[in-house]
């Protein structure tokens, strides 16, 4: 009786839905007239907890750092280089000057991508200059980079694939083994790979 009462007086409404929760079932059938048999009415059930929890920017943002880096880590903070001793490349070894190009060209995409100066204007140097911006491309053919003693890789790549090493990077070193012996966009991909690292 009482629910008949309740629905003649427009008291229960459909309850409505939070984006991106999902009902367990609904059904929503129309009030019906005075008088009339309440036919079995289902409402809208929501697990618990969904539509609760209000995103602000600092959620979504602590959210991002226990996913990315832990727990631990409370703020990220943008490195903004030294102008005076941006990253360049010394190159030795088999290198050609497409090798050069592609670096310059990416160097100077990414500078731009990012709105950074994080790579030289002149990225290639001619004379090798130790400082803490310089990165040594040394690139060797594969069987002398196999050769080198494995106690000494801090990382290497290898196409698991092919069983091709792409490079390889000594430990306490900014030196950068790359193999020559590749070609082509494999070759680049090595490149690329390898300096971003």
């Amino acid at each position: 009786m009482l629910i008949i009462l309740l629905f003649s007086c427009g008291c229960i409404s459909t309850q409505q839905t939070t984006p991106g929760a999902s009902p367990t079932t609904q059904t929503i059938l129309p009030t019906p007239p005075p008088g009339t048999p309440v036919p079995n009415v289902t409402e809208t059930v929501f697990p618990t907890g969904i539509g609760q929890t209000v995103l602000t920017n600092e959620n979504i943002k602590r959210h991002f750092l226990n996913i990315a880096f832990g727990r631990d880590n409370t703020y990220i903070q943008k490195s903004y280089p030294d102008p005076d001793s941006r990253i360049s490349f010394y190159l030795s070894g088999k290198f050609d000057d497409s090798d050069s190009a592609l670096l310059r060209n990416f160097t100077k995409d990414y500078n731009k991508v990012t709105a950074t100066s994080t790579f030289s204007d002149d990225v290639i140097k001619t004379q090798q200059r130790v400082y803490p911006g310089e990165i040594d491309l040394i690139f060797f053919p594969e069987e002398s980079i196999r050769s080198m003693d494995e106690s000494s890789v801090r990382h290497k790549v290898i196409n698991t694939q092919t069983g091709d090493i792409l490079f390889y990077i000594p430990r306490e070193s900014d030196k950068v083994y790359i193999n020559t012996d590749l070609t082509g966009d494999y070759r680049k991909h090595a490149i690329i790979k390898a300096i971003l690292y």
